[in-house]
């Protein structure tokens, strides 16, 4: 369970969204943080979703990268490249705004 201020959890169900997120869409921890905090639990803390995602091992974001990036072939530099700047618009336009 995620760590949370004056000794608060989540549910297993709000964990599995978190670690689902991480291996989905290769969020980095900040934004992770940002979107449970907005969508999850807004006591969350950054260094309990940090040992929640160590704990499931999809803590280290560049050896999801790499993983992802093994087991996808891509046909051209092209093919790369409209999936990498489609990755970015999708990202840029999930993330809530910070108030």
């Amino acid at each position: 369970m995620i760590a949370l201020h004056k000794n608060a959890r989540t549910t297993p169900a709000q964990e599995h969204v978190v670690v689902q997120l991480r291996r989905t869409l290769l969020l980095p921890l900040d934004d992770l943080l940002a979107v449970t905090r907005e969508f999850l639990c807004p006591k969350a803390s950054r260094s309990g979703i940090d040992r929640c995602l160590r704990r499931h091992g999809v803590g280290n974001l560049n050896a999801r990268i790499a993983d992802v990036l093994k087991t996808h072939h891509f046909h051209s530099g092209q093919d790369l490249e409209q999936t990498l700047m489609r990755y970015v618009t999708l990202y840029n336009h999930q993330l809530p705004l910070q108030r």
